[in-house]
């Protein structure tokens, strides 16, 4: 394989140029001359000062490959959202605000930042943060898109760090495989919008939590401050099932970790607790929960059921507050839409992916087993079972398989740390 990584560089190399000359408009290239050697940078930093220090064997062509495909996917993106929908995109209004705040941040008036606003919280800060982009760098759709898709590279990069040091004894192959090749990583989360930024975000907070629990409680601890910090501004109730996530991790494990790490013990706890006592009340104001009792969850997890139950994608839902749909929602969580299901390429090649999936996790069932055997002795591995079984409940709300395999890629890399 490796004697092939060359060519496969060039070839792919060749397939980006010829894609950014076909689909992005012609008065957008100058401004990749910028982009360009701007997200090139941050990918050789990130193989550099991301990957090699946790795995010195990993060929830097194969790294390069990983980031071109990435750019193929945003550019893939950009076709989906300006030429196949006809702008009918978010990516759209973020280019369009996010000119205008740059024009007062390049005037140094923050004021832009108390009052202005763009739907709702997630959506505001998005395109505040896009501001900011434009305000140092210059305004271009297909510009923000490889930005966007390069941030998203470096959590998966983040995530790929988390493994090293969560397993360290552990082949790195198959992860390095589902982490930065997977279809649907390098495709949905590629664009300028919130999967990538929370991609970003969530392979921040992996990481901190592996180097709290593994190596350095403080170091890790203001690694998870700032990734939660990331994931706040545009999802709080993500922010919350982290957190939810990581006590839960924690309680399982106490007498472990009382026994290995006093000081992990305290300063993990006291960090967690603290942030819980934040982020737990703001993520129910966000999903307007007024209370936390199991009718106030009822009442809000069929709402967002039926709010994401529509669109040409959209598909029957099965509830959790019926039997039934804890063995059907996880199911379709993780692998539908089936490739009969599929109502458009994009969907199709998701539903084979799926398959793919299907058959990696079948194979694996006996690492799957093992993991689930260390749940009450590690909590790096507590925190990763319990944040994606979270996940996948939370997604049981999805009735949309557009939606749903847009949110799928921020489970796939805690889901394959259970697997490979």
């Amino acid at each position: 394989m490796k004697r092939h990584l060359p060519g496969l560089v060039f070839l792919s190399s060749l397939a980006l140029m010829s894609s950014i000359l076909l689909v992005v408009p012609a008065d957008d290239w100058l401004a990749l001359f910028v982009y360009g050697p701007v997200v090139v940078l941050m990918a050789v930093l990130l193989y550099h000062k991301g990957i090699k220090p946790v795995d010195p064997d990993f060929p830097g062509a194969l790294f390069a490959l990983a980031f071109i495909l990435k750019l193929l996917g945003s550019v893939a993106r950009y076709w989906m959202a300006f030429d196949l929908y006809g702008g009918a995109a978010d990516a759209g209004a973020y280019h369009q605000h996010g000119q205008y705040i740059a024009q007062y941040l390049s005037n140094f008036d923050f004021s832009v930042f108390s009052y202005y606003t763009v739907g709702g919280l997630g959506t505001t800060h998005l395109t505040l943060i896009t501001g900011i982009i434009y305000a140092v760098l210059p305004a271009s759709q297909a510009g923000l898109f490889f930005f966007f898709a390069t941030l998203a590279l470096a959590g998966c990069v983040l995530c790929y760090r988390a493994f090293r040091l969560g397993f360290p004894e552990v082949a790195p192959e198959r992860y390095r495989l589902v982490i930065f090749f997977l279809p649907s990583i390098l495709f949905w989360p590629s664009s300028v919008g919130k999967e990538a930024w929370l991609l970003f975000s969530s392979g921040l907070v992996a990481y901190g939590f592996a180097k709290l629990v593994r190596r350095n409680p403080v170091v890790g601890g203001a690694w998870v401050v700032t990734g939660l910090w990331a994931v706040f501004l545009i999802r709080p109730h993500f922010a919350t099932l982290m957190v939810v996530a990581m006590g839960a991790a924690y309680l399982l494990t106490l007498p472990q970790i009382a026994r290995k790490s006093p000081a992990v013990l305290l300063l993990g706890g006291a960090l967690i607790v603290a942030l819980a006592a934040f982020i737990v009340p703001s993520g129910g104001d966000y999903v307007g929960a007024n209370e936390f009792s199991l009718d106030e969850f009822e009442a809000r997890y069929e709402f967002y059921q039926g709010n994401t139950s529509q669109g040409g994608s959209s598909f029957q839902t099965y509830s959790l507050l019926n039997p039934i749909g804890w063995v059907l929602g996880p199911i379709t969580v993780l692998f539908r839409p089936f490739p009969w299901e599929a109502g458009n390429p994009q969907m199709l090649v998701t539903a084979l992916e799926s398959f793919f999936w299907l058959g990696l996790a079948w194979r694996q069932r006996d690492v799957f087993r093992q993991r689930l055997g260390r749940l009450r002795s590690d909590p790096w591995l507590a925190f990763v079972a319990l944040y994606t079984l979270v996940m996948i409940l939370a997604f049981t709300t999805f009735g949309n398989f557009g939606i749903l395999a847009r949110q799928r890629t921020l489970l796939l890399p805690f889901f394959w740390m259970l697997f490979v």
